[in-house]
């Protein structure tokens, strides 16, 4: 038995464990996953679309991983073990362990795993990246799950959305779905600047505002957060929360309620500004224009009425009257 040999099996078997499990994690992984971290910003987003995100050299980069992996293992099998049973037992344990249990195991957890698994592919990916998108775009080595939503995603949602059409009559519940699949396709295409609420139309005060005052406003308004300014309405220093005037003990000033402000450009795609607030738990962004001035402010609540449609409360009512800076209650 040869300790060289055995060697260049186990590496080949971790290795492909790497790439099928990559493999794996890669066709269960779902459109708006990667359209999302098409939007992030973060370096190791960046270096999983510049892997993850290319449906045509990608899979052929897998694709060859799975060969090279399984020639170097069952080479080095011979090598080591001439016998024809010990063959069979040892590419047995390869399928179980690096198609099988890997398969499985990734497929759990495709984007984290996935992620993981692009930084051990990056050097190489990138050396061999002109061959694998050659031979990618001659034989369209395309794996739609993951194209992009310009192309594919689109078309899918078009069939689906056909498909509650025509089971409309059968069970009306399909029309709302239709329409909830609709929003959210358009928030995705959509910018901050698509929802938000125009600057004109939002209640602010000045940071210097006595607290009767805002207690007024909050009443007159029925808001449950007024945005809070200094020296001018086009400096935004944060907002102030209904329920931070109820403190124990009483504030004395509006600066003592004041609470920092998410800023946002209005470029901001409206579907990442989605995830970014449910994940950082917020409740409400300004938003800037080119020049840094506010050009208007959106809410959670804004979002996700983009999807679900008008949401009510027990402040809402059918017929409001329009008041002089009035904005959707947040």
């Amino acid at each position: 038995m040869e300790t060289c040999g055995i060697d260049w099996m186990i590496g080949a078997l971790a290795a492909a464990v790497l790439i099928n499990g990559s493999a794996a994690a890669y066709k269960a992984l779902n459109n708006l996953q990667m359209e999302i971290e098409r939007g992030s910003s973060s370096w190791l987003s960046r270096c999983f679309v510049w892997v993850a995100g290319q449906p045509a050299a990608f899979p052929v980069f897998l694709r060859m991983g799975q060969v090279l992996s399984a020639a170097v293992y069952i080479g080095a099998l011979m090598r080591v073990f001439p016998d024809v049973w010990y063959l069979l037992g040892g590419l047995a344990v390869f399928v179980a362990v690096a198609w099988g249990l890997a398969g499985v195991l990734f497929r759990l957890y495709p984007l984290p795993t996935l992620k993981v698994t692009v930084l051990i592919w990056l050097v190489p990916y990138t050396l061999l990246y002109p061959l694998t998108y050659g031979i990618g775009r001659l034989i369209r080595a395309e794996r739609p799950a993951v194209a992009s939503a310009d192309d594919y995603a689109d078309e899918v949602v078009e069939e689906s959305l056909n498909d509650l059409r025509e089971n409309y009559d059968a069970s009306p519940e399909y029309s709302e779905e239709g329409r909830m699949v609709q929003n959210v396709m358009g928030l995705r295409k959509s910018k901050v600047r698509d929802c938000m609420v125009p600057a004109a139309d939002i209640v602010r005060t000045s940071f210097d505002t006595p607290l009767d005052e805002l207690v007024r406003l909050f009443t007159q308004t029925g808001f449950s957060k007024i945005l809070i300014y200094k020296e001018s309405p086009e400096k935004i220093a944060g907002y102030v929360h209904a329920y931070d005037l109820f403190r124990d003990p009483a504030p004395t000033s509006v600066a003592e309620l004041i609470r920092p402000i998410h800023a946002v450009p209005e470029t901001t795609a409206a579907g990442m500004l989605l995830k970014e607030m449910i994940e950082k738990h917020l409740s409400i962004a300004a938003v800037f224009d080119g020049n840094g001035a506010v050009s208007g402010m959106l809410t959670l609540e804004d979002l996700m009425e983009e999807i679900f449609g008008e949401i009510e409360d027990e402040f809402d009512v059918e017929e409001t009257a329009v008041l002089p800076s009035g904005h959707r209650r947040g």
